[in-house]
């Protein structure tokens, strides 16, 4: 049986024309230029904006750091008067992030790999290990937080950077049609769409005072004991329910090596540092806090099959 060429003919019309609509939606400013502050893809672009505005007023000695929410790295603090370094320090990390969403964020920060003296990326663990058996590569955050980035050119390379059948598909398919990926966005924004301008309005005006001059809470691990023979952690009354549990998680959790994550860095990171080979930009990679105290030696479990 043959396929009706008027029937192949529509079938083909129709998906040019829902790819057509969706790209005049989603891969132009339209859309995206209302997305949620707070979400995900909103965070990513918020840091994205705020530095590229950044540039433009720092002289050319610019440094960057980027990476996790662990990294905890404060520009003000590192560009204080008092300790000057000849160098402006500027951070471009986000909670959540992972190699593969930093690589693309230093492509939108810094198209010609020339405008930082030096890149710091921030990393858990220098010998690639982890707490838990965990494939970064499937991780589909990275789709959210970079869909307004991601051009045609990078859809087939960066769904086939997942490792599952299931996730390279919905990177597939939302790298295409990028309306899928802003579906819940489009439909809060439609809920509520004069409090979204209002909010987007208040966002831009403040988002440079509120992350530059941001002043942490003090606190203070003072009277956490920990016994790596006997095993036991002494936690101080003064810790809360959030930070009593992040605690012992952490200390009920051995590192442990992990070739996914080794072959995971290698790719992503190993792209980045590529990006940058042979120009002005030193890249530096530094080890963050992972744990509230450091883990012994003994406490890190032998390579196994992950």
């Amino acid at each position: 049986m043959f396929l009706n060429p008027r029937l192949a003919v529509a079938a083909i019309g129709s998906l040019a024309g829902v790819f057509l609509l969706d790209a005049a939606l989603f891969r132009t400013n339209f859309y995206p230029s209302i997305l949620e502050p707070d979400s995900t893809t909103g965070l990513f672009e918020n840091i994205l904006r705020r530095e590229k505005l950044a540039q433009r007023r720092y002289r050319d000695n610019l440094v960057a750091t980027i990476g996790d929410s662990r990294v905890a790295f404060l520009p003000r603090l590192a560009n204080e008067p008092n300790f000057p370094t000849g160098y402006a320090f500027r951070s471009a990390g986000f909670a959540g992030s992972d190699a593969r969403s930093q690589f693309y964020m230093l492509r939108e920060l810094d198209p010609t790999a020339s405008r930082y003296r030096a890149i710091c990326i921030g990393v858990s663990d220098i010998d690639d290990s982890e707490l838990n058996i965990y494939d970064h590569a499937d991780d589909l955050g990275s789709l959210h937080y970079v869909i307004k980035r991601l051009r045609l050119s990078d859809v087939w390379s960066f769904a086939r950077s997942f490792h599952s059948g299931p996730s390279q598909w919905e990177a597939f398919r939302g790298g295409l049609l990028k309306g899928l990926v802003y579906q819940a966005d489009v439909l809060a924004f439609l809920e509520h769409p004069k409090k979204r301008l209002d909010y987007i309005r208040l966002v831009h005006q403040g988002y440079e005072s509120w992350t530059y001059d941001y002043v942490p809470e003090p606190q203070s691990l003072a009277g956490l004991r920990v016994d790596w023979k006997a095993d036991k952690v002494v936690i101080p009354d003064t810790f809360d329910a959030g930070q009593r549990a992040a605690v012992e998680y952490m200390l009920s959790h051995r590192p442990m090596a992990s070739h996914r994550l080794s072959e995971y860095r290698r790719l992503w990171f190993g792209r980045t540092v590529e990006r940058y080979r042979g120009s002005r930009t030193r890249i530096i990679f530094f080890r963050v806090p992972r744990a509230p105290v450091p883990f012994p030696e003994s406490a890190y479990l032998k390579l196994g099959t992950t």
